[in-house]
């Protein structure tokens, strides 16, 4: 084991940059980046620290990297502004289930749910 972590083939730090720049591509919340990444024995500190640091290469101070994923999140799947056919209370209560299984805040989840058609342009 020691012989792989002095040749490379095993680095954490590299694991863990690669892992927080796959989930934050597809839309996936900090707090769930972390649980998985904690399961696969990885640091916590060295969770933080890579998500931090990947949130402000990706983002301007003004925009807010967890309403960003819940953003891609919502097109993937289809919910809130980006479904084609008007949304009903079940499809609401269907959509906010989705955005708490990623691993979304509520108050997150309702703003991205609740967002004009015009906005979603924009990206916020």
């Amino acid at each position: 084991m020691e012989t792989l972590c002095e040749q490379g083939y095993l680095n954490d730090k590299q694991y863990t940059h690669g892992m927080v720049s796959s989930y934050r591509k597809r839309g996936v919340s900090k707090k769930y980046i972390q649980a998985r990444l904690a399961q696969k024995g990885l640091p916590a500190d060295l969770i933080i620290d890579t998500i931090t640091t990947i949130d402000s290469q990706s983002f301007t101070i003004h925009e807010n990297p967890e309403i960003a994923a819940a953003i891609t999140h919502a097109r993937k799947k289809r919910l809130g502004a980006y479904k084609t056919t008007p949304a009903s209370e079940k499809d609401l209560q269907r959509a906010l289930g989705s955005f708490a299984r990623a691993g979304f805040s509520y108050d997150i989840a309702k703003y991205v749910l609740e967002m004009s058609s015009d906005k979603k342009q924009d990206g916020y």
